[in-house]
């Protein structure tokens, strides 16, 4: 008899041991952390986390990312979330892992790691059923990944997302996020060229705005701006435009420049033209900070630049588009979607097959490691292809130079452009530089546009005045992006010839050569002796042709290539 009673009494203290009752200061933060944010972080950090329990510590970090979310502070680190990921997995009868799933999506979103982010929205997703509970929180989980795909140009896997959540805030009235996803799906149909759809959408979220504050009708107006612009109704554009920059928040203002720069210029109004691709080139903000540099490097706004400033911002757009293309994600993204959409197939089959899941494991591994095969296979034979082309690119150039040099009309290259064989290339690209014709050159041969540079003057007056350049000056830049800059291939081709062999002080040596400057003078610019100097550039001529060679014969090359 007394075993009968031991049993739930046993089951109910195995119950209160599982259940925890959460600090009240945090579950009363908890429920305002949407209307007010920021005064949850300040009401945080009054508290001393030191002095809660395990459970609440990872809840009170949980509040901290959720709240600063909520706040539109950019996440910077995942270790926090992540922690609180684990603790949640781990513990699920507090409530709020789903939730927390939700914002390590928005945390790697933020880290700019998109396949990482679907995945957890993704997850969020799955411990989510559709019920009435549920319905913002997956709205909002909807929502941030139809977002995430428009970032990345996946628009037809994006729309799926965004008519399924405007659909449920219609039903649930909710005015402002449905504003804002018509604003998005706007933004979707502007990409994808269907501008009446996109004017249809955007003049619904201009029309509910009416009531909000004034940051969501800018916008909106911002949107109709760019339609106009897209069709060619400058007049128009500039209407919608006026007064939009004012209006938004911090985060979209770049956006509004963005547009303000191409629909100025567009209009030839060209003060206000530069005055809004200056002002976003010098935004805290990187978004759309290429088309600032693409509208002020115009010819009709260049000549409100100075000249170096010209050279400065041209370098730096380079670098901006190179790794803005480098970043090659989409793949990866279409990769993560295909696996969740094998995930969810493979999960409905073993419900229905339960005897089939071993079989079911081995090819969800399968298909793992034949992306991660392919992904590495297609990132070798694009790094390979690369090389390439430079090799091709550089070869053209200098049988170019050499018909130029012997006064030949053009003729048939002497390789073959079917060759593939990088160090086949490489080898003939030496030959090929070696065998120039360099007679047509005096000795002392610099380009003009070196000559005639502002950088160059600069080295002249050190050596007149007997004194060293500082190896930390800025002077060594600026004459890296003058050399580099009149002849845009020389970068490539010393590359190609080099590999990663060549140090700072060669690179140095190099330049100083290419601008005619005298072994005498590189020592005083570069305080070693004259026999330092002309050591290393015998040692420069092996890095880059395989061998010992005239040095004077070096130095021609190197100015003529």
């Amino acid at each position: 008899m007394t075993r009968v009673y031991l049993i739930p009494i046993i089951l109910v203290l195995l119950l209160a041991v599982g259940c925890h009752h959460a600090d009240d200061r945090l579950v009363g933060l908890d429920a305002i952390s949407d209307s007010a944010p920021q005064a949850v972080l300040d009401s945080l950090a009054c508290i001393d986390r030191a002095t809660l329990s395990e459970a609440d510590r990872h809840y009170y970090d949980f509040l901290s990312v959720k709240a600063a979310d909520k706040a539109y502070l950019t996440h910077s680190s995942d270790s926090l979330i992540l922690s609180v990921v684990d603790y949640a997995s781990n513990h699920q009868s507090h409530g709020y892992y789903p939730e927390a799933l939700y914002y390590c999506g928005r945390v790697y979103s933020d880290l700019g790691d998109y396949p990482t982010a679907l995945t957890y929205f993704h997850q969020a997703l799955d411990q989510l059923p559709e019920v009435a509970a549920n319905r913002k929180l997956r709205g909002n989980i909807i929502s941030q990944t139809g977002r995430l795909l428009i970032n990345l140009r996946l628009y037809d896997q994006a729309v799926t997302y965004l008519d399924k959540v405007i659909e449920m805030e219609r039903q649930d009235s909710d005015t402002t996020n449905l504003v804002l996803d018509l604003q998005l799906l706007g933004h979707l149909y502007i990409n994808s060229g269907q501008y009446d759809k996109a004017q249809k959408t955007i003049t619904e979220s201009l029309l509910l705005s009416r009531n909000l504050k004034p940051s969501h009708a800018a916008v909106s107006r911002m949107y109709l701006a760019n339609i106009k612009y897209l069709q060619g109704d400058c007049d128009s554009a500039l209407i919608y435009l006026r007064c939009t920059k004012d209006e938004v928040d911090p985060i979209d203002r770049n956006a509004v420049l963005a547009s303000g720069a191409r629909i100025f210029l567009k209009a030839e109004i060209l003060d206000s033209a530069y005055w809004y691709a200056h002002s976003l080139i010098n935004s805290q903000y990187s978004v759309n900070k290429e088309i600032g540099y693409n509208r002020i490097l115009t010819r009709s706004l260049r000549k409100y630049l100075q000249q170096d400033t010209v050279y400065r911002y041209v370098y730096e757009y380079v670098s901006l588009l190179e790794n803005f293309y480098n970043e090659n994600q989409s793949k990866m993204v279409i990769a993560q979607q295909a696996m969740y959409n094998y995930n969810n197939h493979e999960k409905a089959r073993r419900k229905a097959e339960n005897s089939r899941e071993l079989i079911l494991y081995f090819l969800k591994g399968a298909l793992v490691l034949i992306l991660i095969v392919i992904i590495w296979l297609l990132i070798l034979k694009n790094k390979n292809q690369k090389n390439l082309i430079r090799l091709h690119v550089a070869l053209d150039e200098m049988e170019s130079l050499k018909r130029q040099l012997e006064n030949q009309e053009n003729t048939t290259l002497n390789y073959s452009k079917t060759d593939n064989n990088e160090a086949s290339l490489r080898e003939k690209l030496r030959n090929t530089i070696l065998n120039l014709n360099t007679d047509k050159y005096d000795d002392g041969f610099v380009p003009d546009a070196i000559l005639n540079s502002n950088v160059y003057n600069t080295i002249m007056e050190y050596i007149n005045q007997s004194m060293p350049i500082p190896e930390k000056s800025e002077i060594w830049n600026e004459l890296e992006n003058v050399v580099f800059g009149s002849s845009p291939n020389l970068k490539n081709i010393i590359k190609i010839l080099a590999g990663r062999k060549l140090t700072e002080i060669d690179l140095k040596t190099l330049l100083l050569i290419r601008c005619g400057i005298s072994p005498t003078n590189m020592s005083l610019l570069c305080q070693r002796e004259r026999g330092s100097i002309n050591s290393r550039r015998k040692v420069l001529s092996n890095k880059l042709f395989g061998k010992d060679m005239d040095i004077a014969r070096f130095d021609k090359i190197i100015r003529i290539i």
